[in-house]
């Protein structure tokens, strides 16, 4: 039975800054946003596409014929049949389509999920890859760099603040706050 997934975003993900400036709270957001969606699997790889299958059916190997001992069995026929030493046993998967278009349905959906929140120019350069766990991967590492730049910039500003002579410290140190 197919669950039916949501395939809006909540408002309360924000949008992913092109500065990179809210990574830290825009990967935490979105991760607890598309884990509650059942998604997250598309995102770290651990949901694979399912391999079409059907009840497995064993070809039977090549028979041979050999000598048996004289006299044996009801008929005068001196051979019988055994499996060819060489040969193995194949098994052939046949089966139904229905989980890989479920599988397909989230990838669509999980797709959707992260361009609803990304940047225009950063979309069109993780959109062509091959998975959503690769667009994810290719957004964290570009965010994780631009993310270091950011911490920097904030703490050299915030170094170089200082209360203004004969300020209101307490004032000062409220509007410190993020």
């Amino acid at each position: 039975m197919s669950s039916t997934v949501n395939d809006v975003m909540p408002v309360t993900v924000p949008g992913l800054e092109q500065s990179g400036a809210n990574w830290t709270i825009f990967q935490l957001c979105f991760q607890t946003a598309v884990q509650g969606k059942g998604l997250w699997g598309h995102f770290d790889g651990s949901k694979i596409r399912p391999v079409l299958s059907l009840p497995s059916v064993t070809v039977s190997p090549l028979l041979t014929s050999s000598p048996s001992p004289a006299g044996s069995g009801p008929d005068s026929s001196n051979t019988s049949s055994t499996p060819a030493p060489d040969s193995k046993a194949a098994t052939v998967l046949l089966g139904t389509d229905g989980e890989i278009l479920e599988w397909d349905r989230n990838k669509s959906i999980a797709r959707s999920l992260l361009a609803q929140r990304l940047p225009n120019s950063t979309l069109i350069v993780v959109y062509c890859q091959p998975s959503v766990a690769k667009m994810w991967a290719a957004v964290t590492k570009e965010y994780t760099y631009k993310g270091t730049f950011s911490q920097t910039r904030l703490r050299r500003d915030f170094l170089s603040s200082r209360c203004p002579k004969d300020g209101n410290v307490h004032m000062f140190l409220n509007d410190l706050r993020a």
